[in-house]
C-alpha cells in the first residue's frame, strides 16, 4: 500500500524509519533496514529534493531529518502514525526466520517464546534446579555478598 504511495517500497521504509528515529544517516538507514547503501541515498537525495526532508552535515555524515516547512509535513506524519499503519509497519521491519522462513515481528516473537516456556514449565514434572554460579542484579548487590564472604575460594 504504502510502496503505490511514496513511489516504491524504499522509500516507504525510509519514511517510516525517520519516523521512528527522527533522524538518521545514509549508512545508518542502509544498516538498519538492510537495504543497500547505493538505493538508500538515492531515495534520501529524491525526498530531500522534494522538500520531505532535509539535510545538514553532522560532522563526517550527512544527517536527514524531517522538513518541517514541508507544507504537508504534519498531515504526512499523521498518516505514518496512523494506528492503521502499525500492522504496516511491523512488516516492513521483519525478517525471516532462519529455522522455518516465517515471518514474525520482533514482537510476537517474544510473545512466542514466553508462552513456550510457560508451557514447558507446566510440563515438566521437576523443579529447575538452582544454578551452578551466584548471579547478581547489580553491583551493589554483589558488593554486599562479597563482604559476607570469609572464604577467599568463593570470590
Amino acid at each position: 500500500m504504502l510502496q503505490t504511495l511514496f513511489g516504491n517500497k524504499t522509500a516507504a521504509q525510509i519514511l517510516l524509519y525517520l519516523h521512528r528515529q527522527k533522524h538518521g544517516y545514509a549508512a545508518q538507514i542502509a544498516r538498519e533496514l538492510e537495504i543497500s547503501l547505493n538505493m538508500v541515498q538515492k531515495q534520501l537525495a529524491r525526498l530531500a529534493k522534494g522538500y520531505i526532508l532535509r539535510s545538514a552535515f553532522g560532522g563526517k555524515n550527512r544527517v536527514y531529518q524531517w522538513n518541517p516547512d514541508y507544507p504537508h509535513h504534519t498531515p504526512l506524519r499523521k498518516f505514518l502514525a496512523s494506528v492503521k499503519l502499525e500492522k504496516d509497519r511491523e512488516t516492513f521491519f521483519q525478517h525471516p526466520d532462519p529455522a522455518d522462513g516465517t515471518n514474525l515481528s520482533l514482537r510476537d516473537r517474544v510473545k512466542l517464546a514466553e508462552s513456550l516456556t510457560r508451557e514447558s514449565e507446566h510440563l515438566n514434572p521437576y523443579p529447575r534446579p538452582r544454578p551452578f554460579a551466584k548471579t547478581f542484579d547489580s553491583l551493589k548487590e554483589y558488593e554486599t555478598w562479597r563482604k559476607k564472604q570469609t572464604n577467599p575460594w568463593l570470590v
